[in-house]
């Protein structure tokens, strides 16, 4: 019988060019790289450090947590319209006894801060109320990136696809 040691060769060239390819690998989450780590930067100049990393997703405590701030939020804005309501009807209070000082010949209310007195054709003093505030501007995207590898895990907060905070266990 005629043993062919063609596929013996074909098999141990694959397992040499596999090994090659292995021993180029190393590894990247080092206390050094995650020490090049800081506030300010990209997710781009991350994954340069770390290599490819995983976007964690909203599981249980995130969501809860998002939850939890979203009835926060409408609580305040309850409060927020409750305190425009008040302060309408306080201005509205105000108009009145002014109005009802200027008929029995009194004297105007004092400006409040943030009016301005404009004089009208009767020579009344009107108010004129400050400008609104801006609207709010929008709310950051916030995202969480993972590194893993042999019992370490490197995790870093992003805020606008920049870096707020890092974490890192086993290293």
């Amino acid at each position: 019988m005629k043993f062919h040691t063609r596929p013996i060769w074909i098999i141990a060239l694959g397992l040499a060019i596999a090994s090659l390819g292995l021993g180029g690998c190393e590894n990247k989450l080092t206390k050094d790289n995650y020490d090049k780590i800081q506030v300010g930067m990209s997710l781009d100049e991350v994954t340069a450090i770390l290599g490819p990393g995983e976007k964690m997703v909203d599981g249980g405590a995130s969501k809860l947590a998002k939850d939890m701030l979203g009835d926060i939020t409408m609580a305040q804005q309850r409060q927020n319209q409750n305190q425009i309501k008040q302060g309408l009807g306080d201005l509205v209070k105000n108009r009145e006894e002014q109005t009802q000082r200027e008929a029995q010949g009194g004297g105007a209310l004092p400006k409040p801060a943030g009016a301005s007195p404009q004089q009208s054709s009767s020579g009344a003093v009107a108010k004129v109320p400050a400008a609104p505030p801006p609207p709010p501007q929008r709310a950051p995207v916030r995202d969480r990136w993972i590194w893993k590898g042999d019992h370490v895990e490197i995790t870093v907060d992003f805020s606008d696809d920049r870096v707020t905070t890092k974490n890192q266990d086993g290293l």
